[in-house]
């Protein structure tokens, strides 16, 4: 998931943008939504996958 967090697509600004723009400018509570955004997606794939319900 990594190098997707670095990446602009669409002209969309990707969330390592958005957490490193947050910690370039000490914006705290946009750092912690955006950490908090990033731990929520990484348990979402991890469950799915636990569970058996990506197929490979």
């Amino acid at each position: 998931m990594a190098g997707e967090l670095l990446v602009i697509i669409a002209m969309k600004t990707s969330l390592g943008a958005q957490l490193e723009f947050a910690r370039k400018f000490s914006a705290s509570p946009m750092l912690l939504a955006t950490m908090l955004v990033i731990f929520v997606l990484g348990m979402v794939v991890e469950l799915r996958t636990k569970r058996g319900l990506i197929l490979n």
